[in-house]
């Protein structure tokens, strides 16, 4: 009875606002499932939302075959993102802008030198590109050796060597906040003491972008990130720091913070992994931080996680990743609706998708081929305030 009022409640909120969401979907539906029509057809479970089909509107921009773009990295600014793209010569980073156009060579991803050289950029704001350097071997493993960490003015292409440091000692984790960088170094090497805690070994870096300074901003520290567009890490065993309030604290609610993966994006959405009973399998859950509590939305079986979560305008979206297989994740483009507490499906065609949230403008990047050779073919385009 409860169930029949709540699709009831929902059904009329829908015909009050003039949505176009009709249709519920039950969780073995297909158009529900990560892969159907393979052997890992796991199916995404809800846990504190409904299932909807979405509709209404959206657009549809067809991408030139010869742009030959496989992968968007970052949005950077509205309705721009920096994109990878094939070349000739290996590869480089541009940006491609949802009215068609590909301009500015940010830098080449690959320069075959004495030893082959890739750059790899971790974020962009509307200003700045951050990336990093290293030496690759033939597979495409970074060697164990020196890796710079760079900064880019997207206006003229200015470039700041920020530091130099041992492979083994930059984790990757990076990000933009408040006119600076604040990156996460391993110290064992810095002459650093030591504190007890799972972040003992590591410390948060800032580099000022105006005076190009560098400084060791908190020891036993790491994992920066941004939450409501201020900086957040973790230190000690785990304990979350920043000065917005309320702040979410993961091990007050049982989760291990080694297990969890923070969006992006200024909102805080998240995923983790989360053992099943028999401890021989389990499923990676998906949510965002509401009144400082985590609200889960969705679950998805083990084959497959999720990852590249961004939470903007009371809709969330993410992107699956393949842990375990070489398969072709085709998936139908989807979304979270804060406001419907649904899960939405967009009932389009079957792809590999990555998804973001930019500029009030959820987009779906659907890309043709497999996985190692994919290229960017459309992008559906649906504006938050219309959902």
């Amino acid at each position: 009875m409860k169930k029949i009022l709540a699709l009831f409640t929902l059904a009329a909120v829908c015909l009050l606002s003039g949505c176009s969401y009709t249709a519920q979907i039950s969780e073995n539906d297909e158009r529900l499932r990560v892969c159907a029509g393979t052997e890992y057809g796991d199916q995404y479970s809800m846990l504190g939302a409904w299932a909807a089909v979405y509709k209404g509107k959206y657009d549809i921009i067809e991408v030139p075959e010869e742009l030959n773009i496989g992968n968007i990295v970052t949005p950077v600014g509205k309705d721009n993102f920096v994109v990878a793209r094939r070349t000739d010569k290996g590869g480089e980073y541009g940006i491609y802008s949802l009215n068609g156009e590909y301009r500015t060579i940010l830098l080449q991803r690959y320069t075959d030198n004495t030893e082959n050289t890739a750059s790899f950029i971790i974020t962009c704001n509307e200003e700045y590109a951050l990336y990093y350097t290293a030496n690759i071997n033939e597979y495409g493993a970074i060697l164990l050796s020196d890796v710079e960490l760079h900064l880019l003015k997207l206006d003229d292409l200015t470039d700041k060597r920020i530091r130099i440091l041992d492979s083994d000692q930059f984790s990757g984790r990076a990000i933009i906040c408040d006119n600076a960088v604040y990156f996460e170094q391993h110290i064992s090497a810095d002459g650093i003491d030591a504190y007890e805690g799972k972040y003992s070994k590591y410390a948060i870096i800032r580099y000022d972008i105006e005076k190009g300074e560098l400084e060791k901003y908190c020891v036993n520290a790491g994992r920066p990130a941004i939450y409501k567009d201020k900086l957040t890490f973790l230190i000690g065993d785990g304990k979350l720091v920043s000065c917005v309030e309320p702040l979410f604290e993961p091990a007050e609610h049982g989760l291990d913070m080694d297990a969890f993966s923070l969006s992006p994006s200024g909102e805080m959405a998240y995923s983790y992994y989360k053992s099943s009973d028999d401890d021989y399998s389990g499923y990676d859950v998906m949510g965002y931080i509401k009144d400082g509590k985590p609200f889960d939305i969705l679950a998805i079986g083990s084959a497959f996680g999720i990852g590249d979560i961004y939470f903007s305008d009371g809709c969330a979206v993410w992107s699956n990743f393949d842990g375990y297989y070489d398969a072709n994740l085709q998936t139908l483009p989807m979304f979270y609706s804060e406001k419907l507490n649904s899960v939405v499906v967009v009932d389009y065609e079957r792809a590999y998708y990555e998804s973001f949230i930019n500029g009030g403008k959820i987009c779906f990047f659907g890309y043709d081929g497999d996985r190692m050779n994919r290229q960017l073919r459309r992008v559906l385009v649906l504006d938050t305030d219309k959902i």
